[in-house]
């Protein structure tokens, strides 16, 4: 096949040097990478001898660059001797075939002049952030990955780079150019490349950073590396820092709302907040997506299967917001394996979801890899080029590495050529190329290049000398000498192994001891330098084995610990606390490490570490004499992240152990907190915190209220002017009416009231603890129009603030709310809203998925949709996902709902009986659903009369008992079904009718409208029955109560009058996802609003947008709110 190259080739070099009367070559500096050849010179640099091995310059990865030295430089003679025997036994091998070396070649190069001063000072220089020409840089300027660059990179610095020659990858260019044609054009795009190691990947990426960059688009580059692989938020954090030196530091002006959590990955100390890894996540692609909205941006990422999983988490939201801007994302991997993460899982998902590209990069042909090798060896004899070529094997590094290993002699003393029978495998040709180039750099070079290849991304030429132990002047000239060889290039004064399979190579070499305390010696210098934490902590987990334990490397692992259990990676959290623990010396340091580690387990929601968990409470108790405010403070962070992750029954147990510490768990709530008081605010609201915690943890393991009566006394004491702690316990006495106990009317309302406390503002820390509880009092209380604004109020903070917790959490409350209202189609989009993204929000608030489904099962039940109620109980782990919590009683519930929708009395019966159970259990009257008139339903039609009579008696006088006014006119309703007389029982649904109070909402007065309806038409009063049921019609009709109209239609038709139908438009013909988008909408939010608001993507509100206004027959936001109201 003819090989068409893409770009004029550069000029070739070489470079020499002399050792014992030997005369080697090293040479050309153009390198062929990946199907390239990188033209990476401006000049011809002056010849350096080495040993036994001829090397080249090259560049990135799979394909490196750099500007080469325009001065002559030329380095010592190696010291250390390279496997030359194999190569020595071919030579004399081919030289008996009859095939003959050409003098000329073999002579090229000239005299050594020993090492000069030029080399230290320009890695002196760069290493100070100046740009001296000649010396291979670094394209970013950012200290991260390795030979990437981003927008930053000079103009001519870009054009020169890409004056490559190319071969065979013209379909691959082609895809490229119309990739960024397409982001040039204001849409999105995507394309990833997947291919074997050193098969050129990495350079289509250069190339593609090129060409876009020439056309005006902003363009940032990351990679994965080994060094960051396990390190949550590597990637994605640089790609953040990225982003944020393109725009001149700049971001955080730029960014509003839930994409303001980006900003949290370039934080060493970021601010706690009540989120997820998903929020982050969440974050990152709304930067992006705002970025791109005003600019093309082009987003390129090599090694993309070194990244952490949070990061490919992230790239897999990107993907599916490509079409929301101007996106591009350009990815490069290798295959992935049996052992891909989920996360990587996740992503191939999006890709497919959303159809991207997935470009294998083959081997390149035979015609490639012969151009390859010829501009490498040009004049080496014909036969030598085809057998390199031909044992190449389409790849191109191999081929590269295999040409550099040709090598020139005096005719006296042949030199070592590297031919076919000595290429296999292609690992062999690697290390013996790695070693000829190590053996260029003279003294030392083996230990500097590992110190290099250990240090990363933190790799700056001070350091190197440190870690290698070195002094710097010989690091200095090792450096350049490996530069020239083409074993390393340099940005910005950071040394960088060229590529992950020479870097292997390179570490290989010094073992697995060496390798140990090269990381220890890294952790030492980078924190002697000040180095983040994140880069530290690396070196210390990765060099325990050498490592002399000191009190800084605990301090600073602690620190890297607390940021990653802020940033949602628990388990990232425990691995750095357990090396802590085991860096700590006596048990008075251990204790406070073993207490950080107790938080990041609870936090990481692992019930195997309870135990543990456990252990280290009582021992840091046991030890300690006093309670300190900062220990009640880890007791109850401990307490509330067992909490999170759905540990109730530990989190109780928890907050026994901080209050009986202090000796208040069993004394009276306003006997603790009396106590409290007398050490200060801080100690009164730890104890408040606490007590909080224990009650509502106890509650939803089915343990019964833990806040006894004396805090109602407290609260009344203290209503005029209450304090924050009081504030707090108002607060949850209030919470306890949603989790099962009753509380009269009036004491509900003080308990409110006194919460709230209007004219006083609650720290940001408080608001969601103060007025969550309230909101679902009020929902749960007869007061959902109250419920609903408090709540919006929360749920549009959340979104502004990206917490998912919070918004998972609210959903299904405002849902319940928006049921007790009759808005159904409101109902089932908070519901669903809630349960699409409870898989990415802590366990706690996955606990609401119980809540949700029941409101989304009852509402799509009244909506005529049985098969989607169905749908939302078929939960095969329900049991063992909620226990037997107040909310698994929610589920069952909605089992029982949906049995008798399907005449199935018996396992409705059993259902409603198991539920009922578990809110008795609650201590209350169990009125937080009307379980027990549903669960009479079916014992009646079981033929239990006497117990379904019971149960609706028990109903209406907890109802009466607590003051539900809804509930109780379920109860009445319910009770009216069983009245004989038909005349009778009208009367007492009309009295029922007329004493509904507003907040009972249009479904339940539309229900008791058509039982009326229906008892007078059998009653014989056709003309008040068809009043009443056109009535009962409209209403129910008008709220989308499709299984209510039917039947009053039904009814309507009995009676005399002609067929009513149902809406299908409108309203009614909405779906969940569009309505919530609709709302929105209505209000006067910008689709991107919306897009955050419901963690979708901008292209999912636009379409769902364009069906809303088809369905309600509009076109614009007002007339939207116009027609959501009528």
């Amino acid at each position: 096949m003819a090989t068409t190259p893409v770009a004029p080739s550069g000029t070739t070099t070489a470079v020499s040097s002399s050792r014992s009367g030997r005369t080697t070559v090293i040479g050309p500096t153009t390198s062929t990478l990946a199907g390239t050849s990188d033209s990476s010179t401006s000049g011809s640099p002056a010849p350096i001898r080495v040993s036994s091995t001829r090397v080249g310059t090259t560049g990135t990865n799979d394909e490196a660059g750099g500007d080469d030295a325009d001065t002559s430089m030329t380095v010592a003679a190696t010291t250390r001797a390279v496997a030359t025997a194999p190569t020595a036994a071919a030579l004399r091998r081919l030289n008996r075939r009859g095939v003959r070396i050409d003098p000329a070649w073999r002579r090229r190069g000239s005299p050594s002049s020993g090492s000069p001063p030029e080399i230290r000072r320009v890695v002196r220089e760069t290493a100070h952030g100046r740009n001296v020409a000649g010396y291979p840089r670094r394209h970013d300027g950012v200290p991260g990955d390795r030979h990437r660059r981003t927008e930053h990179t000079p103009t001519k610095a870009l054009a020169r780079r890409s004056n490559r020659m190319i071969y065979g990858r013209e379909p691959e260019l082609d895809r490229l150019d119309d990739l960024i044609a397409t982001v040039a054009g204001g849409r999105g795009a995507a394309i990833v490349i997947e291919g074997h190691a050193g098969i050129g990947k990495s350079t289509l990426l250069d190339v593609a950073v090129d060409r876009a960059a020439r056309r005006g688009i902003t363009t940032v580059q990351v990679a994965g590396n080994t060094h960051t692989q396990g390190a949550p938020w590597a990637l994605s954090g640089r790609l953040v820092q990225r982003l944020d030196q393109a725009l001149a530091d700049r971001l955080p002006e730029m960014l509003h709302g839930p994409a303001r959590r980006a900003l949290d990955l370039l934080e060493t100390d970021p601010t706690p907040f009540n989120g997820t890894a998903y929020s982050i996540v969440h974050g990152v692609t709304c930067a992006v997506r705002d970025l791109a909205s005003a600019d093309p941006l082009l987003i390129v990422v090599d090694d993309a299967h070194l990244a952490d999983e949070e990061s490919a988490a992230v790239l897999a939201s990107i993907v599916d917001r490509l079409d929301d801007a101007a996106i591009g994302l350009v990815v490069a991997r290798r295959p992935p394996t049996a052992n891909t993460a989920d996360a990587f899982v996740e992503l191939d998902a999006a890709l497919s979801t959303n159809r991207v590209e997935r470009r294998w990069l083959p081997e390149l042909d035979a015609g490639s890899i012969r151009a390859i090798v010829d501009e490498r060896l040009g004049d080496a004899p014909v036969e030598v080029r085809e057998r390199i070529s031909s044992a190449a094997g389409g790849n191109p590094l191999l081929a590269r590495e295999s040409a550099d290993l040709c090598v020139g002699a005096s005719p006296d003393h042949p030199a070592d050529v590297a031919l076919a029978d000595e290429l296999d495998p292609q690992s062999t040709v690697i290390r013996r190329a790695t070693l000829a180039r190590l053996g260029a750099g003279g003294v030392g070079a083996g230990r500097v290049a590992a110190a290099i290849s250990v240090l990363g991304r933190q790799a700056r030429p001070d350091r190197v000398a440190t870690v290698a132990d070195v002094d710097p002047d010989t690091a200095a000239s090792v450096i350049g000498q490996l530069v020239q060889s083409g074993l390393v290039v340099v940005d910005d004064g950071r040394p960088t192994i060229r590529h992950a399979l020479i870097e292997d190579m390179v570490l290989a070499e010094v073992g697995e001891v060496g390798r140990v305390g090269l990381h220890a010696k890294a952790a030492e210098t980078l924190h002697a330098g000040g180095a983040r934490d994140e880069a530290v902590v690396e070196h210390i987990l990765a060099g325990r084995g050498a490592c002399h334990p000191s009190p800084w490397m605990v301090a600073t692992l602690r620190r890297a610990a607390a940021r990653q259990r802020i940033l949602g990676s628990p388990s990232r959290a425990v691995e750095l606390l357990e090396a802590a623990v085991a860096l700590s010396g006596a048990d008075e340091d251990r204790r406070p490490v073993a207490l950080d580690l107790a938080l990041a387990l609870a936090a990481g929601g692992d019930r195997s570490a309870s135990d543990r968990i456990d252990a280290i409470v009582d021992d840091t108790t046991a030890a300690s004499s006093a309670a300190t405010g900062h220990l009640l403070s880890f007791l109850a962070a401990i307490a509330e992240a067992r909490y999170t992750t759905g540990q109730f029954a530990a989190a109780e147990r928890t907050c026994d152990r901080a209050l009986a510490h202090l000796g208040l768990a069993d004394v009276p709530v306003r006997v603790a907190v009396g106590a409290a008081e007398q050490s200060g605010p801080e100690t009164a609201m730890l104890v408040a915190r606490l007590l909080v915690g224990r009650d509502s943890a106890s509650l939803l393991a089915g343990h019964g209220p833990r806040l006894d009566i004396s805090v109602d006394r407290l609260v009344d004491e203290r209503r005029r002017a209450p304090s924050l702690h009081i504030r707090l316990l108002a607060a949850m006495r209030a919470g306890q009416r949603a989790l099962g106990v009753d509380m009269d009317p009036g004491r509900l309302d003080r308990m409110i009231e006194t919460a709230q406390h209007a004219g006083d503002v609650l720290p940001d820390a408080l608001v969601r603890p103060v007025y969550e509880p309230i909101g679902t009092a009020m929902a749960m209380a007869g007061r959902p129009t109250d419920a609903d604004l408090l709540l919006t109020r929360l749920i549009d903070d959340a979104t502004e603030r990206g917490e998912l917790a919070a918004h998972v959490s609210l959903l299904p409350v405002r849902a319940y709310a928006m049921l007790r209202l009759g808005r159904l189609a409101d109902a089932v989009a908070d519901a669903e809203g809630a349960l699409g993204l409870a898989a990415n929000a802590p366990t706690a608030s996955r606990y609401g998925s119980a809540p949700a489904i029941y409101v989304a099962a009852c509402a799509e039940l009244e909506r005529g949709r049985p098969e989607a109620a169905r749908r939302l109980v078929a939960v095969e782990d329900a049991a063992a996902r909620w226990g037997d919590s107040q909310v698994y009683a929610w589920y069952l519930s909605a089992v029982g709902r949906v049995a008798l929708a399907d005449g199935d009395q018996v396992d409705a019966e059993r259902a409603f009986a198991a539920a009922g159970t578990i809110f008795l259990g609650a201590g209350g009257g169990g009125t937080v659903l009307p379980w027990r008139s549903e669960l009479a339903i079916a014992r009646r039609a079981l033929g239990d009369h006497d117990s379904a009579v019971q149960l609706v008696a028990d109903q209406i006088e907890a109802a009466e008992r607590v003051g539900d006014a809804w509930l109780l006119a379920e109860s009445r309703r319910v009770a009216a079904e069983w009245i004989d007389d038909h005349r009778a029982a009208a009367d007492e649904l009309a009295s029922l009718a007329a004493n509904l109070a507003a907040d009972a909402g249009p479904l339940l007065h539309a229900t008791v409208l058509t039982d009326r309806g229906r008892r007078l038409r059998r009653a014989g009063d056709l003309r008040a029955a068809r009043h009443v049921l056109a009535r009962a019609f409209d209403q129910a009709n008008a709220i989308g109560a499709a299984r209510l109209a039917t039947i009053a239609a039904a009814e309507l038709e009995r009676a005399g009058a002609r067929r009513r139908t149902v809406a299908t438009s409108g309203i009614a013909a909405l779906t969940p996802a569009e309505l919530r988008v609709a709302r929105l909408a209505g209000t006067g939010r910008t689709n991107r609003d919306i897009a955050d608001a419901l963690f979708v993507s901008l292209k999912t509100v636009e379409s769902q947008l364009s069906a809303v206004y088809r369905k309600l027959q509009v076109s614009g936001r007002d007339e939207v709110a116009a027609a959501l109201r009528s």
